[in-house]
């Protein structure tokens, strides 16, 4: 049976971690729960242009029972990224330098337990935007990559 959604929050920063970049990503995956996660991705202005409408067509498909994947934060990146293979959403958006990558995090607690067992340092808040130009990108992946 699937969690319900009751009340959809999101912060996002970009980040400094002290640990090298494989341990990071390890960690960050430990930290998904259901629709509760913490999804990292390289620090590049596109990717940060597309997280919200990712993150809610994630949620509508979530909602809908029509992921193509059986986590929220994996249908997140393969929207985000614009492939809907896993591997390629990886090689396209994933971290590739611990000292500057952009976390997302589904609620204000996972932020601060995200901010201790990542061992992030520095964090600037990214303030999240949905734009017509993104959202309507994000929602035609689907229709292109199939």
């Amino acid at each position: 049976m699937m969690e319900k959604l009751s009340k959809v929050t999101a912060v996002c920063y970009r980040c400094s971690s002290a640990l090298a970049t494989g341990e990071l990503v390890k960690e960050a995956l430990n930290l998904a729960k259901g629709v509760d996660f913490v999804q990292i991705f390289d620090n590049q202005k596109e990717i940060e242009q597309r997280l919200l409408p990712a993150y809610f067509n994630a949620l509508i498909r979530y909602e809908e029972e029509g992921m193509r994947s059986r986590e929220v934060s994996k249908e997140m990146l393969i929207l985000v990224a614009g492939k809907m293979n896993i591997s390629k959403a990886i090689e396209k958006c994933g971290v590739k330098d611990a000292r500057d990558f952009i976390l997302f995090a589904t609620s204000g607690n996972l932020e601060k337990i995200a901010k201790k067992n990542l061992r992030i340092g520095a964090m600037k808040r990214i303030p999240l935007k949905f734009d017509q130009e993104s959202a309507a990108n994000v929602a035609i992946t689907p229709i292109i990559e199939s």
